[in-house]
């Protein structure tokens, strides 16, 4: 009895996470860090059999290990120590998820992370449109503009998936349309409401709107979870939230994207979206070759935020000298100034202000903090990452998740050229749920081929 409550108690864990992580951290570990420690006690053999079969965690840790022994030569390595031993505990997620994606299904867990992003989207949306001071409670829109980057790739793979795997299409729920295509015109509103003057009360009135469809969702979403009875029947649960999904959720989702105006995370979701539909729907990926520049070019202040980018990049202190100071560092330290150390760039640019405490660019940030060994090493990592997702081939519909998590992780490291966020908590969690999904589709796919066998 005991047993089975603890297993009840560890799954709501796993699937509260992904929710929280797009919340707000410490959140997260009031949650996380309980269901690690369930996970290392009591489900110590399944860890280490996990672990035995997932590369991705091994070519992580051996990034980490590299790390560590070349922060010794740093120029803080108490701070690199403490800041890789917290990443080496929280690198163990990814088993966690991959444990939870095994037991619970895939798409319970990006349908969890996708409600939490949508929750979000409508605050960001409510910050932009409003004309009235609204507190941000929740994380900011740097963190996450970086998670939407993940997340709405997967969002997008989601949808192929259900549609194939339920054999369902948005035709098939007509009741539910009518209110769905309704919500996309009040998204709209939301989302253009800070570059148009509209009547403050249709605001309010789409707003609350909004936010009672999302909740509702929320709502089917854990009711579905504690019961089995008919009205909410697997097949009949996801003919429905693949609606809310389509209709609400991914566009909240974009929207919010384009109204925190961060010019990288565009860029890698561009890129990751484009990958995805050339595998599934060509035309949609030629299509937003051509919807996703007018949008932008259309609206003024995102055409006026790509009119700066030059102008941002050679500021004072900007990137452009951030850069140049990095570059020079990593033939000055091959070995690297230690991990997390890069506060201390103004030691060798006074020019660069005491607020950057980074490089804004992953590969540059790793290469001059770890050095060259450590970096090869993470290059390494991530083409293992690309390897599992692009050419490690596994049966439909699976594969459609499987290249989706693969866009995810390409739309992080493409909006990472121009920002730390491999640095950043809440998006480096949310790559290592991405990871331990794509390890449990990669798992699943070998024991049914032994099984076969």
């Amino acid at each position: 009895m005991l047993k089975n409550i603890l297993q009840i108690v560890f799954k709501s864990f796993i699937l509260l996470v992904p929710f929280l992580l797009t919340v707000r951290l410490s959140f997260t570990y009031c949650v996380l860090l309980p269901a690690l420690l369930i996970f290392i006690i009591g489900y110590f053999h399944e860890l280490v059999e996990l672990y035995k079969s997932n590369t991705l965690i091994k070519y992580l840790h051996i990034f980490l290990f590299v790390a560590f022994v070349s922060s010794s030569f740093g120029l803080n390595s108490g701070d690199s120590y403490r800041g890789l031993s917290s990443l080496f505990l929280y690198s163990f997620s990814i088993l966690l998820f991959e444990w939870g994606t095994l037991s619970l299904g895939p798409q319970k867990l990006i349908y969890s992370v996708l409600l939490g992003q949508t929750l979000m989207g409508v605050h960001s949306l409510l910050e932009s449109g409003s004309s009235y001071p609204i507190p941000r409670v929740f994380i900011g829109a740097v963190t996450e503009s970086g998670q939407i980057a993940l997340t709405l790739p997967l969002g997008c793979a989601l949808i192929v998936y259900l549609s194939r795997k339920y054999d369902i299409s948005l035709k098939n729920n007509k009741k539910i349309l009518i209110p769905l295509i309704a919500s996309i015109f009040i998204i709209s509103l939301i989302a253009f409401a800070r570059f148009m003057t509209i009547p403050s009360y249709i605001f309010w009135v789409a707003t609350g709107v909004l936010l009672v469809v999302v909740l509702k969702s929320m709502y089917d979403f854990i009711k579905y979870l504690l019961t089995k009875r008919q009205p909410f029947s697997e097949t009949r649960f996801w003919q429905k939230s693949m609606s809310v999904i389509f209709l609400v959720c991914l566009p909240v989702i974009f929207f919010a994207l384009l109204a925190n105006l961060k010019r990288g995370p565009w860029f890698g979701v561009f890129i990751a979206l484009t990958i995805l539909f050339s595998f599934y729907r060509k035309k949609i990926a030629w299509s937003l070759c051509l919807i996703i520049p007018c949008i932008i070019l259309s609206v003024t202040p995102l055409r006026e935020r790509l009119q700066n980018s030059f102008e941002d990049f050679n500021i004072s202190g900007g990137r452009n000298i951030m850069w140049q100071v990095g570059g020079e560092l990593a033939t000055r330290y091959p070995l690297g100034i230690g991990f997390a150390n890069s506060e201390y760039q103004q030691k060798f640019a006074a020019e660069i202000p005491t607020s950057h405490r980074h490089f804004h660019n992953n590969f540059i940030n790793i290469l001059v903090e770890c050095g060259w060994i450590a970096f090869f090493a993470f290059i390494f990592w991530l083409i293992k990452i690309f390897q599992a997702t692009f050419f490690h081939k596994i049966s439909s519909p699976e594969r459609i998740l499987q290249v989706g998590c693969g866009c995810s992780v390409v739309a992080m490291f493409c909006a990472g050229f121009v920002e730390y966020n491999f640095g950043d908590s809440e998006v480096l969690l949310l790559l290592f749920f991405i990871l331990g999904i794509l390890s449990a589709l990669i798992k699943k796919k070998e024991t049914d081929t032994s099984l076969m066998s």
